[in-house]
């Protein structure tokens, strides 16, 4: 969990009533906010400008606020101008100390726009907040020097510069490099898949690591953890060869998790890496044996596949990973480069010490 003294990314909680929507109003329309005594005049276009959010829900529904306009708040004037000229569509990142409240710093006005935006369910302004910058330029790497966010990647909301194309694939359309992807408080899967058959019994079983995202700001994570939809939102069928997976806070090459994951006999992983994926994930499996073969119109055992799937689950903090294009004559693989993880046990723990003992 973070300290004090770092960015919060943590995500409330909201409850939202029955939403009684109305034809939008014209662009024209004012509507009024108070920030602890201070007003704010604002627009149409303005309270759309990174929709949905907590000003839409207020005013074009069938709440009070809808219908005198007016929305009075107990946020930091300050900030909240801030607020308004990103809804102006003015670039307001990086922060600088003229830009900020006087008496505050620029790392505790970050910290305290991202609350403001969480607050507010600016969901691009909270990607813009988080995402890491880039401090040295990536071409030596095969890679853009751009970094996108994974939520961007699935709303189709890519900025200037990044496409991507039919294949999946995300590049940079100044050097037609992979651009980088970012994901932050999203759930985490190690897949391990066997499909065997009485003609291949020794197959080798695939590998996949997906990642799930919550559906919004207003999602929790214990709600998220298990991502028992089943559909990921991504999924890297390959990895960076310098890779690094951290598993509570222990660090793993990503080529040894692969060796793990597909010959756990023949690998040499240390017991402390098959501890931390059998042990601490949140651990599934499914078997399935079943008559495949269909001849004369009736079903023949001539054949019979064995389908298993070991799952571990944990909650990324972090991730980074790039949508590649395919290589001639190969598929597409999408292609992990840094994970930090938790398990269900880490996580419990840093809520309340020893109360996963207790389950």
């Amino acid at each position: 969990m973070p300290s004090p003294n770092q960015t919060s990314t943590e995500l409330p909680l909201f409850t939202s009533g029955p939403r009684l929507l109305q034809t939008p109003p014209p662009e024209n329309d004012i509507y009024t906010v108070i920030v602890r005594g201070e007003e704010f005049q604002l627009t149409h276009g303005q309270i759309s400008f990174d929709s949905p959010n907590h000003f839409l829900d207020c005013f074009t529904s069938g709440f009070l606020e809808s219908r005198e306009r007016i929305l009075r708040l107990d946020r930091n004037p300050s900030l909240f101008a801030l607020i308004v000229d990103y809804l102006s569509g003015y670039p307001i990142l990086p922060l600088t100390p003229d830009s900020i409240p006087g008496g505050m710093g620029v790392t505790t006005a970050r910290r305290y726009l991202l609350a403001d935006a969480q607050y507010y369910r600016l969901q691009r302004l909270c990607n813009q907040l988080t995402m890491p910058s880039l401090r040295i330029p990536l071409g030596w790497a095969g890679l853009a020097d751009e970094m996108v966010s994974l939520r961007d990647v699935l709303a189709s909301t890519l900025p200037d510069g990044v496409i991507q194309r039919e294949d999946g694939s995300v590049i940079s359309t100044r050097t037609g490099n992979p651009v980088l992807i970012y994901a932050q408080d999203v759930s985490f899967r190690i897949v391990v898949r066997r499909v065997t058959t009485d003609s291949a019994p020794d197959r080798e079983p695939s590998l996949s690591l997906e990642l799930s995202v919550p559906l919004g700001l207003a999602e929790s994570k214990s709600s998220q953890f298990h991502a028992d939809d089943g559909s990921p939102s991504a999924s890297m069928t390959d990895f960076e060869r310098n890779g690094v997976l951290h598993i509570d806070g222990s660090p793993h090459n990503l080529s040894d998790v692969f060796d793990w994951c597909k010959s756990p006999e023949k690998s040499s992983m240390t017991r402390n890496l098959d501890a931390s994926l059998r042990g601490t994930g949140v651990h599934s499996q499914t078997d399935s044996l079943e008559d495949i073969s269909w001849v004369n119109g009736r079903y023949r055992s001539y054949l019979k596949v064995n389908n298993r799937t070991v799952t571990y689950g944990y909650w990324a903090d972090m991730a980074l990973c790039t949508f590649s294009p395919a290589r001639e004559n190969q598929e597409r693989k999408n292609v992990l480069v840094r994970a930090k993880v938790r398990s269900l046990h880490r996580v419990l723990d840093e809520l309340d010490p020893g109360l996963a003992d207790t389950l």
